[in-house]
């Protein structure tokens, strides 16, 4: 107001520069205040932040005379700059390429700590038996407690209805099918399309449905309500591919006046045949899984270490923004949130997959024996950018179909079986696929990187679950 006066009445002369020069002398002056009134929580975070930083070590040392006050000002200088910078990321990373090229940045960052871990030779992977409790496709230990079902809500199992689950591997398909069936009325029948295939469904639902089912002495319960696990293994992505799944429906069509027909379908597949099928109705309702919020995947996670009875450290995590100078909320809490928010982003809500970082992000001190939460490594995604174009196809096919025997992958991608053979082999040396009972499926933490892959090439349309 003074300024503007003065200007009005004689210009800009001495008594503006006057005042302009006593602004300027009084910003040390409001630093020195601000700081004085954030003092507790600035040495909090410099506390919590020394380890990475020589100034906020500097501050949390020294808290008393003229170097303590000068110390404490820098280090709220450095926490809101990094806070701005915080900001800014989250911006940035809104658009696609530079998110794309944060995402290498971290992938970087990540396998630079984990070598660094490595070499130094304190820490060690947990026990295995601690490791199997949470690994992402066993059964929960508690049934009811350990699911989140959208299923129990806004589905029931009516008589004459065929529907489908969709989903993408991993978030929770076979879990909403069990929840379906405690809805049912009659005997339910739960079929899972194995190694098999079409012929092994098939025989055991001619035997379920056929005249010999009902000639027996002895009288059975209707059947109520039909279950099959794993029905995208039905779909081979070639011409005359949907024949299996076509006959199955049609079985379902003739058998369903009594009948709840529900089937569960990979994301990726039932993509295939929304293209491949796009002027016919083939199921009475669609529900698609939807991908889980951080604070689903974090009561999950949580659940699943109390259950493997140790108490994981989050104290390197801390997060040292601006948000964090001004909220009331501890650092440590605030490194765990931000955490789960970074893991369920990666994972893109996907439970399993949150779940396999997770445990790979689990390392035991040797020093103090405390079980610390590391940074999750990603795997190295330019191993992919060099596998040639049978390699490529052979993902796709098992992106779509989720596992298969190499007689199954041969039939979708066309290829002679020794190039499919020797495929497979480069890609199983590499750690991207696993080989199990003769069955072939992505291993879960390549999962992402597969998924942007064919992504990027124009190769995979990722379901909007």
């Amino acid at each position: 107001m003074t300024l503007a006066i003065t200007a009005e009445l004689v210009g800009t002369g001495a008594i503006h520069n006057w005042v302009a020069s006593l602004c300027w002398l009084l910003v040390p002056v409001i630093v020195i205040v601000l700081a004085d009134w954030w003092r507790d929580r600035i040495h909090l975070l410099a506390e919590k932040g020394a380890a990475k930083n020589a100034i906020l070590a500097g501050a949390s040392r020294n808290r008393r005379g003229l170097f303590g006050q000068v110390m404490l000002v820098l280090a709220g200088i450095i926490i809101i700059a990094q806070g701005v910078w915080n900001v800014v990321a989250r911006r940035m990373r809104t658009i696609a390429l530079l998110r794309e090229i944060a995402d290498q940045r971290s992938r970087k960052r990540a396998i630079a700590q984990a070598a660094e871990d490595a070499a130094s030779g304190k820490y060690e992977a947990i026990s295995a038996a601690e490791a199997t409790v949470l690994e992402p496709h066993r059964s929960p230990f508690s049934a009811p407690g350990e699911r989140k079902s959208v299923v129990a809500d806004s589905l029931r199992c009516e008589p004459g209805k065929l529907l489908a689950i969709v989903g993408e591997r991993g978030l929770g398909k076979s879990t909403a099918l069990t929840d379906l069936i405690q809805t049912a009325n009659g005997r339910t029948l739960q079929l899972q399309v194995g190694a098999g295939g079409a012929a092994d469904l098939m025989k055991q639902l001619a035997e379920a449905f056929g005249p010999a089912a009902r000639s027996g002495r002895r009288p059975v319960e209707p059947i109520g309500c039909v279950v099959v696990d794993d029905a995208q293994r039905l779909i081979i992505p070639a011409i005359g591919g949907l024949r299996a799944l076509d006959d199955l429906i049609a079985f379902a069509r003739r058998h369903s006046e009594a009948v709840c027909w529900a089937l569960a379908i990979g994301g990726p597949a039932m993509t295939y045949i929304a293209r491949a099928r796009s002027d016919r109705t083939l199921f009475d309702e669609v529900v698609r899984l939807p991908r889980w919020e951080a604070g689903d995947v974090r009561s999950l996670i949580e659940r699943r270490t109390s259950q493997a009875d140790f108490i994981p450290n989050f104290s390197h995590l801390q997060d040292l923004s601006f948000d964090s100078l001004a909220s009331e909320e501890d650092p440590e809490e605030r490194g765990r949130r931000m955490y789960f928010d970074n893991l369920t982003e990666y994972s893109g809500g996907n439970p399993a997959i949150a779940l396999e970082f997770w445990r790979r992000s689990l390392f035991r001190n040797l020093e103090t024996r405390e079980v610390e939460v590391r940074t999750f490594a990603r795997p190295a995604a330019e191993q992919l950018s060099s596998l040639p174009d049978p390699a490529i196809f052979v993902l796709r096919t098992l992106i779509q179909i989720e596992q298969a025997n190499i007689a199954t992958v041969q039939a979708c991608t066309d290829y002679d079986l020794v190039v499919v053979r020797e495929s497979l082999h480069r890609l199983e040396r590499l750690g991207i696929v696993q080989e199990s009972d003769g069955n072939i499926r992505v291993a879960l933490h390549w999962y992402v990187e597969v998924v942007r892959l064919l992504e990027r090439q124009n190769l995979l349309v990722r379901s909007a679950a």
